[in-house]
């Protein structure tokens, strides 16, 4: 199964970030499935918060978009109290196209994604929420 991380990650180092998303890529390779996400296209002055024009982000989002459609699922990954711009286009996106939703969050992170997810994973650390995908029901894994 194809996921796609959709990530709010405002006031995070490049370093945090990264960290989560590759306790999630990892676990789920383990489980014989497969991670996109647009952080792998992201610079860490990026993460740092440049703002993106309006065309800039139009662009963008045109590129998430194509990918989400790639997928079968999507990971809503929330790692703060801030959810930007971004995720709140991408996961309303992926769940209009029907994609299953996992929210997996911060013990601290917002929970604005809720009530509009199948599952909802809770972490304090990177290695945790590894665990936590490695662990998801068998709905969420490849068939064998």
């Amino acid at each position: 199964m194809r996921y796609y991380i959709s990530l709010s990650a405002g006031g995070m180092s490049y370093e945090a970030i990264s960290e989560n998303i590759s306790a999630i890529t990892s676990a789920l390779e383990q489980r014989g499935d497969e991670a996109v996400s647009s952080f792998t296209r992201a610079t860490p002055e990026a993460v740092a918060g440049q703002a993106l024009t309006d065309e800039d982000f139009a662009r963008l989002m045109e590129v998430e978009f194509r990918d989400i459609d790639t997928c079968q699922a999507l990971i809503a990954l929330v790692q703060n109290r801030h959810v930007g711009r971004g995720q709140r286009m991408e996961v309303p996106y992926g769940i209009a196209k029907g994609l299953p939703t996992i929210g997996a969050r911060h013990e601290a992170g917002n929970t604005l994604w809720r009530p509009f997810v199948c599952s909802e994973l809770v972490y304090r650390t990177a290695p945790e929420l590894g665990q936590l995908i490695l662990a998801m029901p068998s709905p969420f894994r490849s068939p064998e």
